[in-house]
């Protein structure tokens, strides 16, 4: 959906395939002014710009062919899903600045529904823990591992 922060795409557009970022080896970002203390990754093809692979806030040269294979995965595995099948889907941090995550899972968990199938959806965050009212939802206004933690207890007592 967003992409992946462990690959580089090309800033110019010459063609080149996105390409695993060497992240062991970029150099630091001053934690006060997020600025890189060192030579920005260069595309491998035509040694410009590089940055990474993954949709950012406001946007227009995101290369979105890498995930174009996964999405059309995503989508054939939510429309095959039987109806039989409970479906529960944990959203973990994701916020309302940028809902791109949360408007889809709503989706998915929707339709699941729509098809005559039980879907939970249960939203972990700390501090945007809303969720609409329906008995399957659940809203956890804790932090990730605090509450990945007492699931995990729950499953296993």
């Amino acid at each position: 959906m967003h992409g992946s922060m462990y690959d580089a795409q090309c800033m110019r557009g010459c063609g080149a395939k996105p390409w695993p970022l060497d992240i062991a080896n970029m150099p630091p970002v001053d934690l006060n002014t997020m600025l890189l203390l060192g030579t920005p990754p260069v595309c491998i093809r035509c040694d410009g710009p590089a940055r990474v692979c993954t949709a950012l806030a406001v946007d227009d040269h995101w290369d979105t062919s890498h995930v174009e294979v996964a999405r059309m995965r995503h989508e054939t595995f939510f429309r095959q899903l039987s109806a039989e099948r409970m479906l529960t889907v944990l959203e973990i941090g994701c916020g309302t600045v940028m809902p791109k995550v949360r408007t889809e899972v709503t989706r998915v968990v929707a339709e699941h529904r729509m098809r005559g199938g039980r879907a939970a959806h249960i939203r972990i965050n700390l501090h945007q823990a809303h969720i609409d009212e329906h008995e399957d939802n659940i809203s956890l206004p804790l932090g990730a591992l605090e509450a990945l933690r007492i699931i995990d207890q729950l499953l296993t007592d």
